[in-house]
């Protein structure tokens, strides 16, 4: 199968939910037979610039592995083998550049993780839009991670880049899992993340709903 899943993590605190994370996700990883690449890295001081580093890292894989590229935040829990993500990764007559996980079966639900990319140039071309936007954001101190500027990214490259989508199942909201949830997905309760949120105008409530925390698989 041409397939490398890639991810990262670095604390911004002592709680060392990452760390936890990566160990499960680890785990999660090997069970299911997947060959993957996850790197621990210095934290840049905050959550907001540990996620903003995302897109970079990417490119450096695609560069460095020449295989399709699943990209999985590290808090993810694998739940089920990911069957869909290992039939496109064989298809190499597949029309398609870019996966996104979706709640809805619309690019308007897309998640930031899980990302399959084809090792092509079409989606090296995308992911340096991405990385471009959120360098911009971040020369005009705009309060986002890097989920917020990826639907524009896509807005701006679908002329030349082909996405699919993956279904609910592989972006499930924490706690509500069933038999066929392939991934649940990580929302992080450090206290870096929640000052972001507020800056960005969240209220408490919808702050906590963000914050969810390990769960178990």
């Amino acid at each position: 199968m041409n397939l490398k899943v890639i991810s990262y993590y670095c604390d911004v605190d002592e709680s060392k939910y990452y760390e936890k994370s990566y160990l499960r996700l680890k785990e999660q990883l090997d069970r299911y037979g997947y060959d993957y690449h996850i790197e621990h890295l210095d934290s840049l001081g905050s959550y907001k610039e540990n996620c903003r580093r995302k897109v970079g890292f990417i490119i450096d894989k695609f560069h460095e592995f020449q295989e399709n590229i699943l990209w999985l935040d590290v808090d993810t829990n694998l739940l089920n083998p990911m069957s869909q993500v290992e039939i496109i990764s064989g298809d190499d007559n597949l029309d398609v550049d870019i996966m996104f996980a979706s709640g809805v079966p619309e690019l308007i639900g897309i998640k930031a993780s899980p990302i399959w990319f084809k090792n092509n140039e079409r989606s090296y071309d995308f992911l340096m839009h991405w990385k471009n936007a959120i360098d911009n954001s971040r020369e005009q101190n705009h309060e986002n991670f890097d989920h917020e500027v990826l639907f524009q990214t896509v807005a701006d490259t679908t002329e030349y880049c082909k996405f699919g989508l993956l279904g609910y199942e592989y972006c499930t909201w924490p706690g509500t899992v069933n038999e066929n949830t392939v991934i649940e997905m990580g929302l992080s309760d450090v206290e870096s993340k929640k000052d972001s949120l507020r800056k960005m105008g969240f209220d408490e409530a919808k702050i906590e709903w963000q914050s969810v925390g390990l769960t178990n698989d």
